[in-house]
């Protein structure tokens, strides 16, 4: 199962099931029912009779419109809040880094998606496409709706370590990638974090710089003088055991991380510096 917050909501998704619970503890079911639908995200009608197939990823926009990465049926599905209908707005349902001309978001094809984060207006989604190595922006602001690749190299690989890591801001869409995981937005959604072979990198529309971790995987900060690990640390001196699995970040700017393997989660503050925070 994994859990996500909105405001006064939380959602989980377990299987192929969405759920909402809102204070003071209304549990509600959104989307599906607790089978695997295996139909490439064809289906599309009312959230509560759809089946989802292996859903990793999901997130609001701010009137409650979701957004789900149905990552074994390669797109992208949106739920309107309003009238609880659930469409297919990135992917064609088969795996692959296809698209065509018109770059439109529905004839584009997605590889796994895991995460997504979408601006506050829902005017842009971005999306980690992970098994196709890159982070994908899609624009809804046009009559045409278009998609492009923002970070990554589309369907070519970095090796894991430190020949996919990168110690210095490069052209986001000049870097590999290992694969990307979590995404989270900044509160003004103009900047994007998203992680990578056991780091967290900052996309600022062209450029990617890192944020906090490095190229192998570890379980502290490092060690002081007499070899006892510091309790805090400059983000990019940290290791992660594994490439975190989820972050967030809050209106102060401070971001959290799901340090999956050490069953952690570390909070980077805005003054560079990371420390445990649960």
């Amino acid at each position: 199962m994994r859990w996500f917050c909105h405001v006064c909501a939380v959602y989980s998704i377990l299987l192929g099931l969405v759920r909402s619970t809102s204070l003071p503890g209304t549990l509600q079911t959104l989307v599906g029912g607790y089978t695997y639908n295996e139909d490439g995200g064809a289906t599309e009608g009312l959230a509560t009779l759809a089946h989802l197939n292996r859903a990793l990823g999901l997130t609001v926009d701010s009137i409650g419109n979701l957004y789900i990465a149905d990552t074994s049926n390669h797109v992208i599905r949106k739920v309107v809040v309003a009238t609880g209908y659930l469409t297919t707005v990135v992917g064609t349902g088969v795996a692959g880094s296809a698209t065509d001309a018109s770059r439109r978001p529905t004839s584009t094809q997605l590889n796994g998606p895991i995460s997504v984060a979408v601006t506050g207006d829902g005017t842009t989604l971005y999306i980690a496409d992970t098994n196709n190595f890159a982070v994908r922006a899609v624009s809804f602001v046009a009559a045409n709706n278009v998609i492009s690749t923002v970070v990554g190299t589309l369907g070519v690989q970095a090796s894991e370590g430190w020949s996919g890591h990168y110690f210095q801001p490069v052209r986001a869409t000049a870097a590999t990638l290992v694969g990307p995981i979590a995404l989270c937005l900044s509160p003004s959604g103009r900047t994007l974090y998203f992680t990578n072979n056991y780091a967290i990198y900052r996309w600022n529309t062209t450029h990617i710089a890192l944020y906090a971790g490095g190229w192998s995987g570890g379980d502290s900060c490092p060690a002081d003088g007499n070899g006892v690990a510091l309790k805090s640390c400059a983000a990019t001196d940290a290791r992660f055991a594994q490439t975190p699995s989820a972050i967030h970040m809050d209106a102060s700017s401070n971001l959290y991380v799901a340090d999956y393997g050490m069953h952690t989660i570390r909070k980077v503050g805005p003054d560079g510096m990371v420390s445990v925070f649960r």
